[in-house]
């Protein structure tokens, strides 16, 4: 019978959330900004999505690299980073966010991520705290 299709734990783990009740989506990968639909779409019903493209510089992005990846894994990764970003920038979906992440930590990108969603509840008023 062989293995499943690679997309189809992804779609079902999607359709999981949804069935649990989510109906907000982020999900990081270099190249999910360019399915955000198709991701969207595997949730099922109305989902709120946004695509935020995150950008990082080319000293930055071997930085990061070099933390997780050796020899010639790191190379090939470098090389193909090396590619990315203009074929991100050009399709990109309308309305697409991008974030530089130079200098900062994974919690203020994610922070700014939320903040560019709106779906943060907004603070109540100072006299009600």
């Amino acid at each position: 019978m062989g293995a499943p299709p690679r997309r189809a734990e992804p779609r079902r783990r999607l359709a999981s959330y949804r069935e649990a009740g989510y109906e907000r989506l982020v999900y990081t990968n270099t190249v999910s900004i360019l399915e955000a639909d198709a991701l969207a779409a595997a949730m099922g019903g109305t989902v709120d999505a946004i695509s935020v493209l995150l950008r990082a510089d080319d000293e930055t992005v071997a930085a990061r690299l070099g933390k997780r990846e050796q020899g010639e894994s790191l190379e090939r990764h470098l090389a193909r980073s090396a590619r990315m970003p203009g074929r991100l920038d050009r399709a990109a979906p309308d309305g697409a966010r991008r974030v530089e992440t130079d200098g900062l930590a994974p919690a203020a990108v994610a922070e700014r991520i939320l903040e560019l969603s709106g779906w943060a509840a907004p603070a109540p008023p100072a006299s009600s705290r």
